[in-house]
């Protein structure tokens, strides 16, 4: 980690914001509309620090309504899927199924990010280390 640098500045880049690491937890927050903040929490395995053991992904809204029960089941379905990435194809076919999609309670905004799936898909692209994925939709 950064020396000397507030924790919401340190690994900024113009689509995610990386607020926090813990071990080998990463946790990022992204801005995904009017619902608001949605948070995806990358754990890491301890005996292969570059290999992800799950993802955790806490949902935008702030009512009980389906919104908590859907990031669960996205992030169990990711672990699940990226546990089992055998090259950079697949982990390019999995950030391509989600990206894109759109939410219509979300404006234009300056990352682009269509919706909390969509946001899901950069912080995903970002720690797979996978270069720019197509604009067409799968």
């Amino acid at each position: 980690m950064e020396e000397n640098k507030p924790v919401h500045e340190i690994g900024k880049n113009e689509h995610l914001e990386f607020i926090e690491t813990q071990g080998i937890t990463r946790t990022y927050r992204k801005r995904a509309g009017q619902c608001g903040h949605i948070y995806v929490m990358v754990v890491f395995r301890d005996d292969k620090p570059n290999r992800i053991d799950y993802i955790k992904i806490q949902g935008c809204t702030k009512s009980n309504d389906c919104g908590g029960s859907w990031a669960e089941s996205i992030a169990d379905l990711l672990s699940f899927s990226i546990k089992r990435i055998r090259n950079k194809h697949e982990a390019e076919a999995i950030i391509k199924a989600l990206k894109h999609h759109r939410c219509n309670r979300i404006a234009p905004n300056k990352d682009h990010t269509t919706s909390c799936v969509d946001a899901i898909a950069q912080v995903l692209q970002e720690e797979l280390k996978v270069d720019e994925i197509s604009e067409q939709k799968v």
